[in-house]
């Protein structure tokens, strides 16, 4: 019995694959799981060193200082969150592209007037462009969060609003090449 009738693409058999073909999903889903368990550890242990170290200043009792630090660590969370699903769906999306790829994927997303659409033979690719997309958001969207006490100073608040007011305009310079 011949093997020639079967496809390598053909994910029911892998009868007639030589060996990297048949190994190669399993050494791309193991990475990828260490190297997800890895960066998990990496981002949980560094929230739960921001919460065992937030309130160890002179203010910890002050309502308007506990505030601020739950939203600095509401923020952290917010944004490992994003990093972490953001590199899943890429891996995820790598995994797909060396693993299937014969049929044809459509993705259609519009908003405010702007439209994008992907039609491509792989699934992966539209799964690895939301990774992307994903942790470039996060990393462009900054939280305003004040500077606790500043408010007290009229001096370092005026400086301070001096420098937000700099780094918007070199932000708005940046986007407007």
């Amino acid at each position: 019995m011949s093997n020639s009738s079967h496809k390598p693409s053909d994910p029911k058999t892998m009868i007639g694959l030589n060996s990297w073909e048949k190994f190669i999903p399993w050494y791309l889903t193991i990475i990828s799981c260490v190297l997800l368990f890895g960066i998990g550890w990496f981002i949980l242990d560094n929230v739960l060193w921001l919460r065992e170290h937030m309130f160890l200043g002179e203010n910890e009792n002050e309502l308007s200082y506990r505030s601020h630090q739950y939203f600095l660590l509401i923020s952290t969370i917010r944004r490992s969150a994003g990093l972490f699903s953001g590199i899943a769906l890429m891996l995820l999306g790598v995994g797909i592209v060396f693993y299937v790829a014969k049929t044809q994927t459509k993705f259609d997303m519009s908003m405010h007037g702007v439209s994008l659409s992907i039609v491509t033979a792989s699934p992966g690719i539209i799964a690895m462009s939301l990774g992307c997309f994903l942790i470039a958001h996060n990393t462009a969207s900054k939280d305003i969060v004040p500077i606790f006490g500043v408010k007290d100073d009229p001096e370092i608040s005026k400086q301070v609003e001096e420098a937000v007011d700099e780094s918007k305009t070199n932000f708005d310079a940046l986007n407007s090449e």
